[in-house]
């Protein structure tokens, strides 16, 4: 069920995607750079807006149930980094409706809401490099690699909205670049802040519909339901160590 909901959502933003960009896919210039440039941009956007559909879904879960409690916890540590920017842009929206200024949809309000998030991401991963469990500290690979990408989204964002801001785009790509670059950080928000609360705690769980979007890749999803709850168990075990150590 789950895997046929990212199928729609995928295919709505195929279309979606060559409206806003124009996008001019040239089949006689296949290796082209400009070519390449839409695949990224289209596999770049499609990632992202279904990681922060199932992000948003996931958080909306784990808030309303109790249980597992550690992602109600998890859940409730960072409800007020994402209220704020919620109201906030309410009252945004407000100022906005009552002001008699028509307004431009070439502003850049959507992606400057992507900015605190992402520097909250590269915080929480750089806290996440000083923890340490059993006494040794964590691999640095994956991490470092999370954080330089956090790094060059948030680069690539600030350039768009430079780029926006100075009339380069039409109105319905501005609006779409904001767009994605604001559930790319949702998703980066999110994820950084679970592990690192993980950690913190020393306790790891996943939801059943992060379970179920998993085994919706894959054709023996039965034998991933085994799996999953075994890599649960063991992450657990060796956490559980470090907490009675201290």
């Amino acid at each position: 069920m789950f895997f046929h909901r990212l199928i729609a959502i995928v295919i709505v933003l195929l279309v979606v995607f060559f409206f806003p960009l124009r996008a001019n896919f040239s089949v006689h210039e296949l290796f082209s750079v400009y070519n390449f440039k839409l695949v990224f941009i289209l596999l770049f956007s499609i990632i992202f807006c279904v990681l922060a559909y199932l992000e948003v879904i996931d958080y909306l879960m784990n808030r309303v149930k109790r249980l597992p409690k550690i992602l109600n916890d998890q859940a409730l540590f960072v409800q007020k980094d994402i209220l704020i920017p919620i109201f906030s842009a309410i009252l945004l929206i407000c100022i906005y409706w009552l002001d008699t200024e028509i307004y431009s949809f070439n502003s850049i309000d959507i992606g400057t809401a992507a900015i605190p998030l992402l520097v909250s991401a590269l915080y929480s991963i750089f806290q996440i490099l000083l923890i340490k469990v059993s006494d040794k500290p964590l691999k640095r690979g994956v991490l470092t690699l999370f954080f330089f990408t956090t790094l060059l989204i948030l680069f690539f964002l600030i350039l768009t909205l430079v780029q926006s801001s100075s009339n380069m785009y039409t109105t319905s790509a501005v609006i779409w670049y904001q767009a994605t670059f604001l559930c790319a950080s949702f998703t980066l928000f999110i994820q950084s802040h679970q592990v690192f609360y993980f950690l913190k705690e020393k306790l790891f769980d996943m939801s059943d519909f992060r379970i179920k979007v998993i085994e919706g890749f894959f054709i023996q999803n039965e034998l991933i339901s085994k799996e999953i709850p075994k890599l649960i168990e063991e992450v657990n075990d060796r956490l559980s160590e470090d907490r009675t150590k201290k």
